[in-house]
């Protein structure tokens, strides 16, 4: 049988469908793989070159004039079998009605007719041939044609052959009860919807194949984790109990291969995992031996208690026999008898020994064996004498030396354990799995070594998703020089070679050049998405910002139209309809001119979509804003004062970038309800008027006209109702890459016809075609801060005119935006290339037919709450909101997000985010707002700091997890200013007083005693568990604010009053580069005190604590080196992770922290002020930086006072 199949395999010439020609799995590699067909190149006889081409007049015509409808070529090859390898049915029809023999085999592997047909994926091919009674039973290599009709996989292809007698219990080859099934086949090539088909028609599912003996088609599918064929085959009958001569059910063979969801499936079903077999050991056992980490942790999690001693024993001598150090590490864990004899007095060291196994010896030599009796005396014995022993030995040697030296030192301290899969090409793949997957929210998994058979094992035949979700992101990497080199004989290959040189081809060697790079990393976002290729230079964490899209076309999947050519209707095969890749599936074209009717076609069904079926996004009708523009089918818009009506209504989200568009004032007003000719209005309003108008929407607002400018009170009283004009709108307009009102929602003039693809009429599975599309696009960012993506060469035309050293569009950098993004309940967003989509459910734009499950649960909405918050909205009681209570501290990323970003008038800053707060006041219940905080949690939200980084930043970035939103740093200079306001805007002790990016050091305080409620860091990439506790006394606020818009900016100065610890501190200027810090986040600089009596340090000096200075300016903040300052205890950390140096290696530790504010002595304040306190007058400080210091040095130096702050 292994003969029979290597005798497949190298059947090159007679065709080009495949590559090494055997699986790649040892067991199930003996399966009938691919056949390969013949692939003429040659020049042709003119009937031949003819029918190959599908020219079915021509042919008609060479037959008429006496060329010889059965002539062979060179190869052996007639028109017929040109005409069925190129998927001509017409063609085919017509030879076979003119006397075309059915059954001339011709190559190496004597394929017939109907064999090609099998591989050709098209049923009216099939059809054309079976009305002409071929010999079904005919075998190529084995193999009749319904085994390759069931290996190509297409199921009216299979059907048809079955009703036409195909034999569904044949085997693989002609001697009778012997080879393997169609279903061994079929499972093995995860042809899964065949089963139920080929069960029907007879095939046998407990039969048994020969190589190797025993094998059932359930074995195969336990091997490969095909789940679904094992559900289906167990439905079925089949016996899970059958098992190999050596004693292997499908549940041994599914626990040494680490299938997990097929082990889950057979235990439901009885099987026991504990169950020793004949040759020994059990599933269990063979999950260790076999190195699989994640089946032997399933089990231990189950099965542990019911282990007996003897079997752990053995489990942990099959791990060092081995060399399993993850797995020993495991056993140990959960208490095995790490150092305990067998029943023949065999230990693990000795196992480890005799398979010289470094680390598992070094690893057993750590837990405490013994080295001495495993050390040989007799240097004239076997072993002694066996140089492949002596690293073994010198181990144990020196483990003995270290010992007598040495009792309680840790063994070979430098030594580190080798990762079992480190250089193999699956370690590399779960790398570039691990660089793709950037947070927690979004995990991509790799599959470098897909299931089942493949006629080539370089590209799987491009279905590397095979075994995968159907929502699984799934990366898979090869060398670019591998692929070319294999396209000559592989089709997957080759398709990949066409579409990457039509890339070359189409923008240039300049281009290509950019992107080009030695590996090349395949990526699948979703089953039936387009295949997304990277190139990267081996380190796997270095990517082009820049990716090549394959896809085919949505029309490629329409049914096949009907056509009667020469007397029968053939479902004509439309090209690149019939089949595809499996990893290629489906984009779109985008529109090339702007808006239009096809861009509004696509609007309509993510409006549609999304109102009628998505059940986080709830559709109302909103009540219309104070004045609106209404728009109608025909004439002129005009402003409309509303009655308290409801309506839908769409808005606008754009940038004035410093230019003043058209407006409404008092002077306007009367006019404007009247009319506003459209040709007055800038680019942006019109597009606008546009857009709402193709939707069918009567209304549209937009701020610059339907509020009254030059009036104070309108101005704030509409600004204030900012919440209910975006939460209520049917949905949003979005001119994203607009600098101003002037430069319209879409895209420059030329930049559309950039974004352009390109076709690739090339190759198909088997004999199919297909014309595939490339283009270039830009990487969606993790967090869904940009949607759209930017399509075509950036380097040319309008496109480069883009600024790329930022990385967001202009809208995207707006702070009124900001909030105007997070309360709409729907986006459109109109970028350079294409229009895109958000919602609370998910995000898509118009290049995209499938949503993947990254766009679904990793959005820029939902990572503000949005479905919690607009549940509030809704009109729930703040008891009803409360018990889905909204996290407060998500405020934090609301203001890290919106501080990043311009405002034309820095004094709108708490005016842009008035209807967010208005908003997350909805969702929490009453809560205190003051000045850009929130009085329930004040000692986080009083932990912001500047985020300007310093050199010492910048130098510990690797131990900062990244935040959701923030800008990349990556590309551009990270800012090094930021300002007070000036005049006075905001108290010091909030983020609003400073003009710049602001971040807080996350966390959640403790609730009540015994409460550890902790936080999970929302920043999607580390979830650390942080016990926090607030150390502020009583406090109190004084705060007034506008009547027309509490959460504006305070009328006058406010304040804090705090009671608690405090230290009295003196600035000593800037820390030693090469001094240790208290906290890996502070800056540069470090404070003084506690220098007498019981308050010193360890080492008898004063105690320190880092400073984090408020980058300001030594000067805008009034203070100098050598200044005393107070500190203020905010927080208590328990788990902080302070940063530790030790061997060249920055590290962090977890050590106990108070963190709090440094305040500087600022003025004082009359007692009229206080609520009458005591003093006739009292000191008052500022803020002007953070403090971290240990715990324990704290608590002997603190006292309690009452400090004011403003």
């Amino acid at each position: 049988m292994r003969r029979f199949f290597r005798r497949v395999g190298r059947g090159d010439r007679d065709g080009d469908g495949g590559g090494d020609g055997e699986g790649s799995r040892p067991r199930t590699s003996n399966l009938p793989t691919r056949v390969n067909i013949t692939n003429l190149r040659l020049p042709q006889p003119p009937l031949h070159d003819a029918a190959s081409k599908g020219q079915t007049d021509t042919v008609a015509q060479l037959l008429n004039q006496g060329a010889a409808v059965d002539q062979p070529n060179h190869e052996g090859a007639t028109a017929l079998h040109l005409a069925i390898k190129e998927c001509h049915p017409p063609t085919t029809h017509l030879l076979l009605t003119r006397g075309a023999n059915i059954e001339p085999p011709y190559g190496p592997t004597s394929s017939k007719p109907i064999h090609l047909a099998a591989f050709s994926l098209n049923p009216s091919l099939m059809r054309i041939l079976l009305q002409h009674k071929p010999n079904l039973q005919s075998r190529t290599n084995g193999l009749t044609a319904l085994f390759l009709a069931i290996s190509a996989g297409d199921e009216t292809v299979v059907r048809v052959l079955l009703e036409a007698g195909a034999d569904a219990r044949a085997r693989t080859t002609s001697e009778e009860g012997t080879g393997e099934s169609v279903l061994h086949m079929a499972v093995g090539s995860f042809k899964n919807a065949l089963l139920p088909l080929l069960i029907r028609y007879g095939a046998d599912v407990n039969v048994a194949g020969t190589n190797p003996e025993g094998q059932t088609a359930l074995h195969i599918a336990a091997q490969y984790g095909n789940v679904e064929a094992v559900e289906e085959l167990v439905k079925a009958g089949a016996d899970i109990y059958a098992r190999f001569p050596s004693g292997e059910s499908a549940l041994e063979v599914a626990a040494q291969y680490g299938q997990i969801g097929v082990v889950e499936i057979l235990i439901q079903h009885g099987m026991d995992p504990l169950r020793q077999i004949g040759g020994g050991g059990s599933a269990v056992d063979l999950s260790v031996i076999h190195g699989k980490t994640e089946m032997v942790r399933w089990f231990l999690d189950r099965y542990a208690e019911r282990i007996d001693r003897m079997s752990k024993i053995n489990m942990v001598i099959g791990a060092a026999g081995a060399n399993r150090i993850t797995i020993l590490e495991m056993l140990d864990k959960a208490g095995f008898p790490m150092l305990a004899l067998d029943r023949n007095g065999v230990s693990a060291l000795f196992i480890a020994v005799n398979f010289k196994h470094s680390d598992a010896i070094v690893y057993m030599l750590r837990r405490g064996e013994d080295p001495e009796p495993h050390i040989p005396t007799d240097p004239n014995s076997w072993v002694a004498k066996d140089e492949s022993f002596k690293p073994a030995i010198d181990l144990l040697r020196s483990a003995k030396r270290q010992r007598e030296a040495q009792p309680h030192a840790k063994l070979f301290p430098e030594w580190r354990y080798r990762d079992e899969e480190e250089g193999s090409v699956a370690f590399q793949a779960n790398l570039i799995a691990k660089a793709v997957s950037v947070n927690a929210t979004r995990k991509v998994e790799a599959n470098q070594e897909p299931a089942g058979i493949f006629s080539c094992t370089l590209c799987h035949d491009l279905d590397f998703r095979r075994g995968m979700a159907r929502d699984a992101e799934v990366v898979y990497y090869m060398r670019e020089e591998d692929m070319r080199a294999a396209a000559e004989r592989c089709r997957g290959c080759r398709f990949l070679r066409d579409c990457l040189d039509e890339v070359r081809k189409a923008y240039g060697v300049k281009v290509w050049a950019m992107l080009r790079d030695d590996f090349l990393v395949l990526r699948s976002e979703v089953q039936g998405g387009p295949l997304l290729v990277h190139f990267h230079s081996g380190n796997p964490f270095q990517f082009r910002m820049r990716q090549i899209e394959i896809y085919v076309n949505e029309g490629n999947y329409a049914p096949k139209r009907q056509k009667k050519v020469y007397g029968v209707y053939a479902n004509i095969l439309i090209l690149g309809s019939g089949t595809t890749w499996p990893v290629v599936g489906t984009g779109r074209d985008v529109s090339l001119e702007g808006w239009g009717h096809e861009c509004a076609l696509v609007a309509k069904r993510f409006l549609h979509e999304c109102t009628r079926n998505h059940t986080q996004c709830q559709f109302t009708l909103g009540t219309l804003p104070t004045r609106v523009i209404r728009v109608p089918a025909a004439g002129e818009p005009c402003l409309y004062v509303s009655k308290g009506e409801k309506s839908k209504y769409m808005t606008l989200s754009h940038s004035w970038g410093g230019i003043t568009p058209l407006t409404t004032t008092t002077a306007t007003l009367s006019q404007r309800l009247q009319e506003i000719p459209y040709t007055t209005l800038p680019k942006t309003f019109q597009d606008a008027i546009t857009i709402t108008r193709s939707l069918g929407i009567e209304y549209l607002w937009i701020d610059s006209l339907c509020i009254v400018q030059d009036d104070r009170d309108d101005w704030a009283r509409e600004s204030a109702r900012m919440k209910n004009v975006y939460t209520n709108c049917y949905a949003m307009i979005s001119a994203n890459s607009s600098a101003n009102p002037n430069g319209g929602c879409f895209s420059p003039p030329g930049v559309r016809s950039q974004s352009r693809s390109f076709a690739v009429p090339t190759v198909g599975p088997y004999f199919s075609k297909v014309t595939a599309f490339v283009r270039l696009t830009s990487l969606r960012d993790t967090f869904h801060a940009e949607i759209v993506h930017t399509i075509g060469d950036n380097t040319v035309g309008a496109l480069a005119l883009v600024d790329k050293s930022q990385p967001r569009t202009i809208l995207n950098r707006r702070g009124w935006c900001f909030q105007e993004r997070v309360l709409a309940p729907r986006i459109l967003h109109l970028g350079l290339s294409e229009l895109a989509w958000e919602c609370p459910s998910t995000v898509t734009c118009e290049c995209q037919t499938i949503t993947t499950l990254h766009d679904r649960e990793s959005r820029f909405k939902a990572l503000f709450a949005d479905h919690i918050l607009r549940s509030a909205q809704a009109g729930r009681s703040p008891q009803s909101a409360n018990r889905n209570q909204a996290d407060v501290l998500l405020w934090m990323h609301f203001v890290e997000e919106f501080t990043q970003r311009q405002l034309t008038y820095s004094t709108d800053m708490l005016h842009a985010l008035s209807g967010l707060a208005e908003f997350m006041n909805a969702a929490t219940g009453q809560n205190e707002y003051l000045c850009g905080l929130w009085r329930s949690n004040l000692a986080e939200f009083l932990l912001w700091h500047v985020d300007v980084p310093d050199s010492h930043f910048i130098a510990n970035m690797p131990l900062m997890a990244p935040r959701p939103f923030r800008l990349t740093r990556v590309g551009h200079q990270m800012s090094r200013e930021a300002r007070r306001h000036a005049p006075y805007y905001a108290p010091s002790w909030s983020w609003a007083s400073v003009i710049g990016p602001v971040t807080f050091q996350i966390g959640r305080l403790d609730r009540g005693d015994g409460d550890q409620v902790s936080h999970v860091r929302k920043d999607g990439l580390l979830e650390s568990v942080v016990a926090r506790k607030s150390m502020l006394g009583h406090v109190d606020a004084h705060c007034v604010v506008d009547s027309l818009n509490r959460y504006g900016p305070p009328k006058e100065p406010a304040s804090l009053t705090i009671r608690g610890e405090t230290i009295l501190a003196t600035w000593v200027g800037k820390r030693d580069v090469d001094g240790d810090s208290v906290d890996y986040r502070e800056g540069e600089h470090i404070l003084s005190y506690g220098a007498t009596g019981s308050t010193t340090s360890a080492s008898g000096g004063a105690l320190k604590a880092d400073f984090m200075l408020d980058p300001l300016g030594e000067e805008a903040l009034g203070i100098e080196v050598g200044d005393d300052l107070l500190l203020l205890a905010t927080i208590l950390d328990n788990e902080a992770v302070r940063r530790h140096e030790s061997g060249g290696a920055v590290y962090g530790v977890k050590r106990a922290t108070v963190v709090g504010l440094v305040l500087a002595l600022s003025t004082v304040l009359p007692s009229s002020s206080q609520g009458g306190d005591q003093a006739a007058e009292q000191l008052v400080y500022k803020r002007v930086g953070l403090f971290f210091t240990d715990a324990d040095d704290w608590s002997r130096s603190q006292s309690t006072r009452t400090v004011v702050i403003v």
